[in-house]
């Protein structure tokens, strides 16, 4: 049977390109068929991409189903806990006591609840079908079992229905089964590429990265470009034919240097028809 090697599965906003702040799961896959060092891109990569689990396509819609249910029970805990809080405040204010200020954090929304997404590394996605034991209920080591192998049972009716195929390069490994699948299982499917290798027909919406040279581009068509730039470099001639063109500015690990977005600024007002894209999910301390 065939399996993808997926790396990590996470619920959480879009940081970053024309997609920020939406609600999304991250299907992370396994390896990069790049190295993106300083010396010769400008950043160093910062994802750690090389561990996963060998996954069937039944076991990727339980796991994304799963993920799902996870951030939707978290966000029920956390305006439980809200409310509980904002009852608690009233209380106080009708004793004639002094309520706390939001700066005062747990309380009012900055308690151990807040900020938690759902996340699902190799250690934690599902292992194989032959290896779980459904119990007497119908669960599966006591979750509710979403592998039906006709993935009827599964089709996604949550406000979050977009999933991001990332990696690594996810391009490696997404077929055009795992595109019917997903879509079958009611999902709209964005990808984050190099586009170092031409995608198959069916993905939703398309953002190429570029991480080599313009005339190794396969997948020269998109939504949106987006080039990471590090201080000096100059805006890229590409070969990608996008509604919107993006420049990046490179970040030091969680840091961006203040002449690094100064030079970014810059070339976008040097060239309008790009447009300043940043690494928001860093500065909000999201994944």
């Amino acid at each position: 049977m065939k399996t993808y090697r997926v790396n990590e599965i996470f619920y959480s906003l879009q940081g970053e390109g024309v997609r920020t702040g939406t609600p999304n799961v991250f299907l992370r896959f396994t390896g990069c068929n790049l190295t993106c060092m300083k010396e010769t891109h400008g950043f160093d990569c910062d994802t750690e991409f090389a561990s996963g689990r060998d996954l069937t396509l039944d076991e990727i819609v339980a796991a994304l189903a799963e993920c799902l249910d996870d951030a939707a029970a978290s966000q029920r805990d956390d305006v439980s806990a809200c409310r509980d809080d904002a009852n608690a405040a009233r209380r106080v204010r009708c004793a004639d006591q002094k309520a706390p200020s939001p700066s005062q954090g747990e309380g009012w929304g900055e308690g151990p609840n807040a900020a938690r997404d759902p996340v699902r590394n190799a250690d934690h996605l599902p292992r194989s079908t032959a290896q779980n034991k459904a119990d007497q209920n119908g669960n599966v080591n006591g979750r509710r079992d979403h592998s039906n192998p006709a993935r009827d049972s599964v089709a996604n009716t949550d406000g979050t229905n977009w999933i991001i195929l990332t990696g690594g390069e996810p391009a490696l490994q997404i077929d055009d089964d795992l595109i019917t699948a997903l879509h079958d299982a009611g999902y709209k499917l964005a990808i984050e590429t190099n586009g170092s290798i031409a995608l198959p027909d069916g993905i939703d919406w398309i953002t190429v990265s570029p991480k080599v040279a313009e005339h190794a581009i396969r997948q020269r068509t998109a939504d949106e470009v987006k080039y990471v730039r590090g201080y000096g470099q100059a805006i890229p001639k590409t070969v990608v034919e996008a509604k919107h063109k993006l420049i990046s500015p490179a970040f030091d690990g969680n840091v961006l240097r203040e002449k690094t977005l100064a030079w970014c600024e810059q070339l976008v007002r040097d060239n309008p028809e790009w447009q300043l894209s940043m690494q928001m999910h860093k500065v909000w301390g999201v994944r």
